[in-house]
């Protein structure tokens, strides 16, 4: 039948009917017609499990990727709070610059914090995909 006819009533209903009675263009019946849908259900959550896993392993590795440019950047800021002092002191910056250090010391430790969780809360994921979440608790 082509695409381009239109069928309605009872033929259709009879076409619709033969489609969802084979299985890989084999006609399917009785038990095993449920084991067939079983093994298409199971293989599709097969596969939505690995992309599940692949996915959290990816959000792993990047949050792990960026934990030390992020220590990096606190690291730097503390250094800069700490230098900052001597110039505040000296009276060769005023409050608003301290404000500034200060700030920007603020956003870095934060920075770091999420990152953490990022990387606790992407592990926890990879556990749960691979469906380990419970038993590593």
């Amino acid at each position: 039948m082509r695409s381009s006819q239109l069928v309605t009533g009872a033929a259709a209903r009879s076409i619709r009917f033969e489609r969802k009675r084979r299985w890989n263009g084999t006609p399917i019946s009785g038990p095993r017609r449920s084991v067939a849908i079983w093994a298409t259900v199971g293989s599709v959550r097969l596969t939505r499990t690995r992309a599940a896993l692949r996915l959290s392993f990816n959000a792993h590795e990047v949050a792990l990727a960026r934990m030390p440019s992020l220590e990096d950047a606190l690291k730097s800021a503390e250094d800069g709070r700490l230098s900052f002092d001597d110039r505040f002191e000296a009276g060769d910056a005023k409050l608003l610059d301290l404000l500034g250090v200060e700030d920007q010391l603020f956003q870095a430790a934060g920075g770091v914090v999420s990152g953490r969780s990022a990387v606790l809360l992407s592990h926890y994921q990879v556990l749960g995909a691979m469906g380990r979440l419970r038993s590593s608790l």
